[in-house]
């Protein structure tokens, strides 16, 4: 049977990211028999008047540079990710890796979740910015939209070593 508990519920914007948007935190727990869920749900709402780009990084080193250099620039295999967002590359139609490339984009007025189960806090791995913010670092316009993850919400279960 299962009880929910709602443990806390936290409503804040990260201005440190985007000023438009904002980020709600709701951490709950409940039993599901004997065993104790923890369920954090992280909802990132776009009140801008442009595309805002969210993602994943585990990687520590992004706290000694700028999140966006770091994930757009820090090579996986061949390519970095600003290579394959602002060149012509052939994608399959498979899903993204979360937390290696996985990228969203959130439209005007949409929201996105991330909701993670049985995990940390990973509330200070989790970063948004508006669209024109990342085009102007990484130097070019995102040609490539078949990168980004189609999709309202996503569920992580467990947090992945990279």
């Amino acid at each position: 049977m299962r009880i929910p508990l709602i443990i806390s519920l936290l409503f804040c914007a990260l201005s440190q990211h985007c000023s438009d948007a904002l980020f709600f935190q709701n951490d709950s727990m409940y039993y599901d028999g004997d065993k104790l869920i923890h369920l954090y749900e992280y909802t990132i709402q776009n009140n801008s008047q442009e595309n805002v780009i969210s993602w994943v990084d585990y990687l520590p080193s992004f706290r000694e540079e700028d999140p966006i250099i770091h994930f757009f620039f820090h090579r996986k295999g061949d390519f970095s990710i600003a290579n394959l967002l602002t060149e012509d590359v052939v994608f399959s139609k498979e899903p993204p890796t979360l937390g290696k490339d996985f990228l969203v984009r959130i439209k005007p007025g949409q929201s996105f979740k991330y909701l993670v189960l049985n995990n940390e806090n990973i509330r200070d791995h989790i970063f948004f910015y508006k669209e024109s913010d990342i085009i102007n670092v990484i130097g070019g316009p995102i040609i490539n939209n078949d990168f980004f993850y189609d999709g309202t919400a996503v569920v992580i279960e467990q947090r992945l070593s990279l």
